[in-house]
């Protein structure tokens, strides 16, 4: 039997363990980079609208900030519950090495 990562669900011996919780960690960091770097986009789109108001300029980069946000939006989300589900794998692999040792 093996869970959703196709590890063995059985007693982790200590380097699969280890094996598992390094590919999750540096998903995680890849998938924290990715969110970063929206959340700099997003920092640059705020400037951009301030930057813009009251001119004639603010329909048309309030129009792009809204295509933007809503093309990103499932990229958050997905993001996010990946990160969720890989840090619950993290937390069972201990879990069974602590159970196993």
């Amino acid at each position: 039997r093996s869970d959703d990562f196709g590890e063995d669900v059985g007693p982790a011996t200590p380097l699969s363990a280890a094996r598992a919780m390094n590919a999750a960690a540096a998903e995680i960091a890849v998938l924290e980079r990715e969110l970063m770097k929206i959340k700099q986009q997003k920092a640059k789109w705020g400037a951009d609208r301030k930057r813009s108001r009251g001119t004639d300029e603010e329909a048309e980069v309030m129009q792009r900030y809204v295509s933007w946000k809503s093309a990103v939006a499932p990229c958050i989300k997905h993001s996010a519950a990946r990160i969720a589900t890989l840090r619950k794998h993290q937390q069972s692999v201990q879990a069974r090495v602590q159970s196993a040792g």
